[in-house]
């Protein structure tokens, strides 16, 4: 039996990762500003992260980092395939002063409620939709709704005999933020030597393979990441020990694409991507065994994630769509 608490890095990885992406930000506002397309990145977590990035003209090396080890061969050759897709695609515009880049993102999370008492504790599972608007002035507007599901009819009458207590409804927000008030991080600066960009990363994750590989996945999350860094980060996935292929697969919404997946603390992280334009489709985290909680440790009322029998889907997050629109007031029409 694992308990959970045992994976409270994992839990907070979000949050830990947050300050290594600000930190470059920082670096990257310590230069000249005026010559550079930006990447945003809303203080809320990386579910929101928002890659933008400069044109690059020059293809990137597909040859791998040297040095022994990398991922298995199998995902490795799916991962070589990818980043030669993305480096022959065009460049996808960034936005403009004036202009933001909006995105919409769906995470769900399968959590344990401990009732403290004869009834029964009970699973839950959460829904958030975002709706994100960022411009390059660090000013931009983030929607969330949330809305709370149940997993079987007995987990509903386990809530309902609990005396239906509020789960996470209230997590629905609607926030503005002006000029400067998101961080930022300039993908101009980002290498599109794999070599150079797993260093870039490393320096910024403490060379933890776990940590590197989700944030591979957070530069990959925007399909404005210029093309050719696009590439070296799925080489940088390539060249990182432990990472397998999970092969042909689907995401939360049932689109079929490809995914790796890293396995730290008893939970496998997957990267799901469209083999045919390189994009990012969602992430995973599903536990390869089974996970229990000491529950009177957090006392009635306690929620906890990452809990539940191998196999379990613990949370997902979808990247839906993307669009430049000049106005954060309404959301942009979709391309048919």
């Amino acid at each position: 039996m694992t308990q959970a608490l045992d994976r409270s890095a994992l839990l907070r990885f979000e949050e830990d990762l947050l300050p290594v992406l600000e930190a470059a930000a920082s670096e990257g506002r310590s230069n000249d500003a005026s010559a550079r397309r930006r990447a945003s990145l809303p203080r809320r977590g990386l579910l929101s992260v928002a890659v933008l990035g400069i044109l690059l003209a020059l293809v990137v090396p597909l040859v791998l980092p040297e040095g022994p080890g990398g991922a298995t061969p199998a995902a490795a050759d799916a991962l070589h395939r990818v980043a030669l897709r993305a480096a022959e695609l065009p460049a996808e515009p960034s936005p403009r002063p004036g202009e933001y880049l909006y995105a919409e993102s769906s995470a769900s999370a399968t959590n344990l409620y401990v009732t403290g008492s004869d009834v029964p504790n009970f699973f839950f599972e959460t829904t958030t939709k975002r709706s994100t608007w960022i411009s390059p002035d660090g000013s931009g507007r983030i929607i969330e709704v949330s809305t709370v599901d149940f997993p079987s009819e007995e987990d509903r009458s386990a809530w309902r005999d609990a005396g239906a207590p509020r789960l996470r409804e209230d997590f629905s927000s609607d926030e503005t933020f002006g000029r400067g008030e998101l961080g930022y991080v300039d993908t101009d600066e980002l290498p599109n030597d794999p070599s150079e960009l797993r260093s870039w990363i490393e320096l910024r994750t403490g060379e933890d393979t776990w940590r590197t590989f989700s944030m591979v996945g957070a530069l990959l999350r925007y399909r404005t990441t210029p093309p050719a860094v696009r590439a070296a980060l799925y080489l940088v996935a390539a060249a990182l020990d432990g990472v397998e292929l999970v092969g042909e697969t689907t995401d939360a919404l049932g689109r079929s694409g490809v995914g790796v997946a890293f396995t730290h603390a008893g939970v496998r992280h997957e990267l799901i991507f469209d083999p045919g334009t390189a994009e990012l489709l969602g992430e995973e985290d599903v536990l390869v065994e089974n996970s229990e909680v000491d529950v009177e440790s957090g006392g009635p009322g306690a929620i906890y994630g990452l809990v539940g029998p191998a196999g379990t889907r613990a949370s997902a997050t979808t990247y839906l769509f993307s669009e430049i629109t000049d106005a954060i007031s309404v959301s942009p029409e979709r391309s048919a």
